[in-house]
Formats: C-alpha cells, structure tokens, sequence
C-alpha cells in the first residue's frame, strides 16, 4: 500500500508572499512537486501538482485517517501544474495535518506523490484561518 511506499524525493520550505504564505515540496534547486498554499484575501487552500490532466480529474488525499478528493484542473501556468482548492476552514485540512507520518496525493495519469507531514505545510492552514 502507499504506506509501504518510498517517499517523494524532497523537502517542505515554508514562504510567505504578499498572497498570503505557501509551502513547496520537492527536491532543493528544482519546481517542486507539490505545493499548498494560502490566498489569504478569499481564506482558500489551493493545492497545486506538477503535471498535466487529459480531462476532468479528482486530487484525491490518503492519510491514516481516510481519504478525501477535490475537484481538480490544469492551472494556467508553465510548467503545467494541477491545482485543487478548499475552504481553509475545511474540518479536513485536520487530517491532512495530524495524519501518522505521511500522506498521498493522487490524480490522474500520474504518479502518487508520498509526501511527509511536516510543520510547514501545517502553518499554512493555520495562517488561512488567522
């Protein structure tokens, strides 16, 4: 199962931007795989991925307490990114956040992301929520 899994290769860094802050994934000196960030103005957490969809697709998380998908879609930028969003008072940022170790990420045609549950990306639903 994805517990068994290698984690993704990287490390959580945590910035703060005129947005709002963000915390990025991957490996040091590369895009980063996976990156959650706060738009502090609408109290939104985006979700964006490397890679692209061929149609409609779900962002589905994996943690030790369940899982949960939300809507996904190709973002606007280059490189193609794939980017889901939630309320920061989505009572499931909880899960993602206390979940034992590790989490999954999935969407379509691509590989899962296993990614550490580190503080940073923790920090970054706290300061959505003020």
């Amino acid at each position: 199962g994805w517990r068994d899994r290698p984690l993704t290769p990287g490390n959580w860094v945590y910035r703060a931007d005129a947005r709002g802050s963000l915390a990025l994934y991957g490996p040091a000196n590369a895009e980063a795989a996976f990156v959650v960030r706060c738009e502090l103005p609408a109290r939104r957490i985006v979700f964006s991925r490397a890679g692209r969809l061929s149609d409609e697709g779900t962002m589905s998380f994996t943690t030790t307490a369940g899982a949960r998908g939300y809507p996904a879609q190709n973002g606007a930028g280059d490189p193609p990114y794939v980017v889901a969003a939630t309320g920061a008072n989505d009572g499931w940022l909880d899960e993602l956040a206390f979940t034992r170790g590790r989490f999954a990420v999935a969407t379509p045609g691509q590989a899962t992301l296993v990614l550490p549950s580190w503080p940073q990306m923790v920090r970054v639903f706290e300061d959505c929520r003020g």
